[in-house]
C-alpha cells in the first residue's frame, strides 16, 4: 500500500472572517454568510469562492460583498472592511491575508450601493491521526 499523509482539517474560513469582522464594525452592520430574509441597509456578506489546499496549508479565496446607504458610505465601509481583513492574521489559523481585488462598485439589482472585494487567506490546518 502506498504511503499517504495524515488527513488535515482546515479552519472554516468564512466563519473565521465573519466572527472576527463582526465585533470590529458598527453594531448596525450585518455580517454573515448570506443575505438575511430581512434585508439590511448595511451588510457585509462573506463567501468562500474557491481556493486550494496543499499539505497543511489551505488558501481559501474569500469574496466580500459590502452594502451601505449611499455610494460614499459604501466606499467608506468597504475601505474599512478591507483594512480590517489584515487583523485576521494570527487568529483562527490565519497566517496571511492578501487582497486580490477591490473594493470596487458592482451593480445591485435591488438598487443598493454595493462594493466587492476579493481576498486570499492562508490558513494552517490540524493533522488528524
Amino acid at each position: 500500500m502506498p504511503w499517504q499523509p495524515n488527513p488535515v482539517e482546515f479552519p472554516d474560513a468564512e466563519l473565521v472572517v465573519t466572527a472576527n469582522l463582526r465585533p470590529l464594525l458598527d453594531a448596525d452592520v450585518f455580517v454573515g454568510r448570506a443575505i438575511p430574509a430581512q434585508r439590511r441597509d448595511r451588510m457585509v456578506i462573506v463567501n468562500r469562492d474557491g481556493g486550494f489546499a496543499d499539505g497543511v496549508t489551505d488558501r481559501p479565496r474569500i469574496r466580500l460583498r459590502i452594502w451601505d446607504v449611499s455610494d460614499q458610505a459604501a466606499n467608506n465601509l468597504a475601505r474599512r472592511v478591507c483594512a480590517l481583513m489584515q487583523r485576521l492574521v494570527g487568529t483562527g489559523g490565519v497566517t496571511r491575508v492578501d487582497q486580490q481585488s477591490g473594493p470596487y462598485e458592482v451593480p445591485d439589482e435591488s438598487g443598493g450601493h454595493q462594493r466587492y472585494a476579493l481576498f486570499e487567506l492562508r490558513t494552517e490546518g490540524t493533522q488528524l491521526s
